[in-house]
């Protein structure tokens, strides 16, 4: 039996991930576990977890599981960060500004190194930072949807 989840769940799964995690939905139960990179290699090893820290050990015993689980998928593979176009969603909310000065800032602090960062203190600075995250949130929740739609997992709004 599938868990029916909040949109919430897998939008926090994409927010909370770093460069070296990935996050899982359990179908049964709608939890969502992250597991680093190397708690999935020490599974892929086969590694005991008895070699990890207290704190780590049931990540590398899930990440078995999820190894172990691939035919009946109870553990699926939540949007990452890089099935997420940030810089997409960025361009879309500056096509959407009113002001034409506003959106040619906002173009303009995206381009070279540190386009994120500086894009969210140029839309702080013009003070169109609540809407910039009020769209990106409504993108966020479009992706999410796509994603439980094409897993076949039930949703519900918060």
């Amino acid at each position: 039996m599938t868990a029916t989840i909040t949109l919430g769940v897998i939008i926090d799964a994409i927010l909370l991930q770093a460069e070296d995690t990935s996050s899982y939905l359990n179908r049964g139960t709608g939890a969502v576990v992250v597991i680093s990179d190397r708690e999935m290699r020490a599974a892929e090893e086969g590694a005991s977890p008895d070699w990890f820290a207290e704190w780590q050990r049931d990540n590398v015993r899930i990440a078995e599981e999820i190894l172990e689980d691939e035919e009946e998928a109870t553990y699926i593979p939540a949007p990452s960060r890089f099935d997420i176009d940030e810089y997409r969603i960025m361009e879309g909310f500056c096509r959407s500004v009113v002001s034409a000065e506003v959106s040619d800032q906002l173009y303009d602090a995206m381009k070279g190194k540190g386009a994120f960062r500086r894009f969210k203190d140029k839309a702080l600075e013009l003070g169109v930072a609540e809407e910039w995250y009020k769209h990106r949130d409504e993108e966020f929740r479009r992706i999410a949807i796509g994603w439980c739609e094409r897993n076949g997992v039930a949703y519900h709004e918060e």
